[in-house]
């Protein structure tokens, strides 16, 4: 067992259920990595959850809300006029 495996163990088992529980749901996403290829939503799920990892240390100084969430709907629904 490699030293980084140790580490990872020794945090693990001083963890609480709940992130011991997010901790295994990550590791059973990067084993399952190559069945995303296959399944599109999967990747779109892994690019969102990794755009919410990128923002855990705060929001972009240029970061509009209503332009998001502008985007968004006009991806999703796209223009009814």
């Amino acid at each position: 067992m490699s030293t980084a495996q140790e580490q990872v163990i020794r945090h693990v088992i001083n963890m609480s259920d709940v992130d011991a529980r997010f901790i295994l749901e990550i590791i059973e996403r990067l084993i399952s990595k190559d069945k995303t290829a296959v399944n599109p939503a999967v990747s779109d799920k892994m690019k969102a959850f990794q755009k919410l990892e990128t923002l855990r240390g705060g929001f972009p100084t240029d970061f509009d809300p209503d332009k998001e969430l502008a985007e968004a709907r006009d991806k999703k629904y796209g223009n009814f006029n």
